[in-house]
């Protein structure tokens, strides 16, 4: 299962990166409510993933995880889906994160509700592994 939705992550990743422009990728929300603990288990997989592949191509991340963090931040229709709390915040946070962000500064870094960069992380080098530096708020 990891290495399916690692490589279904990857491709288009990798044909994005192609056209020389930013971009952010997205962490999966968890604290939905009711989640049978089996799905959480899987979200922190393919989160994973998402962290790990953003690293090494040193991508910046929007980590929902610390956005949606309140049952109201989620539909009562359709409870995996975002409600218009939920939404509201993501889409502020979208904008803080790529309004702020410095794309000539290389590296990934991960943005949280606040979108203030708090873990910047190089991509490592063959043969080397990724520091990360907390910044001050």
């Amino acid at each position: 299962m990891k290495a399916e939705f690692q490589s279904s992550f990857r491709a288009p990743i990798v044909r994005l990166l192609a056209l020389n422009k930013p971009l952010l990728v997205c962490t999966i929300y968890d604290h939905i409510p009711g989640l049978p603990p089996k799905l959480d288990t899987a979200l922190g997989t393919f989160n994973d993933v998402i962290l790990r592949e953003a690293i090494q191509q040193g991508l910046s991340v929007l980590d929902l995880r610390m956005i949606c963090t309140e049952p109201g931040d989620y539909s009562v229709l359709s409870p995996l889906e975002p409600s218009s709390q939920g939404g509201a915040k993501i889409a502020r946070s979208m904008v803080r994160s790529v309004l702020g962000h410095d794309c000539t500064v290389p590296g990934c870094r991960i943005y949280p509700q606040s979108a203030a960069p708090v873990i910047p992380l190089q991509a490592p080098s063959r043969g080397t592994t990724a520091t990360s530096n907390v910044l001050p708020s």
